[in-house]
């Protein structure tokens, strides 16, 4: 059984709260730039959850493979030398150019967590 934290929980709630908002700025389409997921995924945690993450500094994890899995990683800004739990993460599989970008920045929302402490070990 998975258990809802309470970070995903706030997540549920902004989301709720910001998304009209959200659908007006993806209205401009001025966003857009050469990486339309990454522009969608500043967008979306500017939009949503506000100004604690730091989207000018997300990191793309893409292995370059066609219609591959995009991962994202969002560092929070107050952070000097973050730990994984500094960290939002989503991840999104561009399945078609049809999806509207609503429908991508919900499917980021979706899969959008907070990595938890200790999920990373050094190991050396």
């Amino acid at each position: 059984m998975i258990k809802c934290d309470e970070a995903n929980l706030r997540f549920t709630d902004k989301w709720s709260l910001n998304r009209e908002a959200l659908r007006e700025h993806l209205e401009d389409k001025s966003y857009v730039g050469n990486n339309r997921y990454k522009c969608l995924v500043e967008i979306t945690v500017r939009d949503i959850l506000g100004d604690e993450w730091d989207t000018k500094n997300i990191f793309v994890v893409d292995d370059e493979r066609a219609r591959g899995t995009l991962v994202f990683l969002i560092p929070h800004k107050t952070c000097i030398q973050p730990s994984e739990d500094d960290y939002l993460m989503t991840f999104l599989t561009p399945s078609s150019s049809e999806y509207s970008d609503m429908n991508v920045c919900e499917c980021l929302m979706t899969n959008m967590i907070r990595l938890p402490a200790g999920l990373l070990h050094d190991y050396s």
